[in-house]
């Protein structure tokens, strides 16, 4: 039996990794659904535990570079989501700590240089 589930621990464990985009995660998930067929109400973009399965969808096909192929609703959900990256780096500086309000300026920069490579084609 531990021999069966031996395969699990590796992608517990790349899962993770910092570095993970939802699309090696969808890929992971999907490779265990396949060889675990019990996982597949827990595991599948559709799971209860996905806050957003059209969100997950859209972003899984921008990182695989099919930004082309995404669905009205994806485009909007993906949309949605900068709007709200937005707001909130745009919101008030009260209560952070020094070492946060240090870091503010890169963190802006950095998801600015990141919405330009996520913008959906129309």
């Amino acid at each position: 039996m531990i021999l069966q589930l031996q395969p699990l621990a590796s992608v517990k464990k790349s899962l993770q990794d910092e570095s993970l985009t939802v699309s090696d995660s969808r890929a992971y998930l999907d490779a265990v659904i396949e060889n675990f067929s019990d996982t597949t109400d827990r595991l599948t973009s559709s799971a209860g535990i996905v806050h957003s399965p059209t969100l997950d969808s859209a972003l899984v096909k921008i990182q695989r570079g099919n930004a082309t192929a995404l669905s009205r609703e994806e485009k909007y959900a993906r949309s949605n989501t900068l709007i709200e990256e937005i707001k909130n780096t745009e919101e008030s500086d009260d209560g952070m700590s020094f070492a946060l309000k240090a870091l503010k300026p890169q963190k802006l920069n950095d998801k600015n240089k990141a919405q330009k490579y996520m913008v959906v084609p129309s």
